[in-house]
């Protein structure tokens, strides 16, 4: 080159550094740029760290004796808000298909004289989100919950003074809020998932519902259905799984006379390729309402 620069971009910044910085001010350290540069992840290393911390304190709290991996609880509180390569929805979608399942079933057992529109709505009460955030409050979900992405320029170490300071504007002297209406708005114009400098943040009423519906997902997906139980238990959702119940509706079934669609039920058991212990049950399930031949 015209200049005899050599051309490479590790030397012209170190030229450009001097440049910038007086003689005086500089001290020579046997460290590459390279090693240097890789300083500059260690903010969002530490982040990811106490992530995982925070899933790990979830997961102590909640207190089931089976190993559920760490990184699948915070898959289980982390939104789309942190702009992550992972989030919460796909184990939304799979804890709102376990909670109807299971809420259903329970249902069925408990009311067996009841229609199945008021089980329903029942059901439809039990797991919609307002249900859901109170549960999720009454665990303090909320101080778990990851609803902002990260900022490097905000990270500072224990101890350490942030050069980008966000005043608290609450008037609350410690990291916990009550929940209660004063700190409850619809204005639009807070920002959420920002947290202060005393960690205080607004957050969507539905990112707990969310987070409660994405837990039992995960707990499903680390646990089967017992783990998923144990953490709805957890929540303080009402289930009673007991054995009784159930034989009682297959004694109640057993009752049901389905001599008359005896042919149709032995033609379907021959199409499922099962035969129904209690044949009453099958006939109940193809049996519409308003042929009322159950009440007969």
């Amino acid at each position: 080159m015209a200049d005899g620069s050599t051309g490479d971009p590790l030397l012209m910044e170190k030229e450009q550094i001097h440049a910038r910085v007086p003689p005086e001010l500089l001290i020579h350290i046997d460290v590459t740029i390279e090693v240097l540069k890789s300083f500059y992840l260690l903010p969002s290393v530490m982040h990811r760290l106490q992530s995982l911390m925070l899933a790990s304190q979830l997961r102590r709290d909640i207190g089931y004796t089976q190993h559920i991996p760490s990184y699948l609880i915070l898959e289980a509180i982390t939104t789309l808000r942190c702009c992550e390569t992972f989030s919460l929805e796909r184990l939304e979608l799979l804890g709102d298909s376990v909670l109807k399942y299971v809420i259903g079933c329970d249902l069925f057992l408990r009311y067996p004289m009841k229609h199945e529109g008021h089980l329903s709505d029942m059901r439809s009460n039990a797991v919609c989100n307002a249900t859901l955030h109170k549960h999720g409050i009454w665990r303090s979900l909320q101080g778990y919950v990851r609803d902002s992405a990260f900022d490097p320029r905000r990270w500072v170490a224990p101890g350490q003074i942030s050069l980008r300071p966000f005043p608290c504007n609450c008037r609350i002297e410690t990291a916990f809020v009550p929940s209660n209406g004063r700190y409850i708005s619809d204005d639009p114009s807070f920002v959420v998932g920002k947290p202060c400098d005393r960690a205080h943040r607004w957050m969507c009423s539905k990112a707990i519902s969310d987070c409660v519906e994405a837990l039992v997902g995960a707990y499903y997906v680390g646990g089967g259905i017992v783990g998923a139980l144990w953490v709805m238990k957890w929540f303080g959702i009402e289930i009673k799984c007991d054995r009784k119940l159930v034989q009682e509706v297959k004694l109640n079934a057993s009752y049901i006379c389905y001599l008359p669609k005896i042919s149709v039920i032995e033609e379907l058991e021959a199409k499922l390729k099962y035969n129904f212990s209690v044949k009453g049950l099958l006939l109940e399930a193809i049996t519409h309402p308003s042929l009322q031949e159950l009440g007969a």
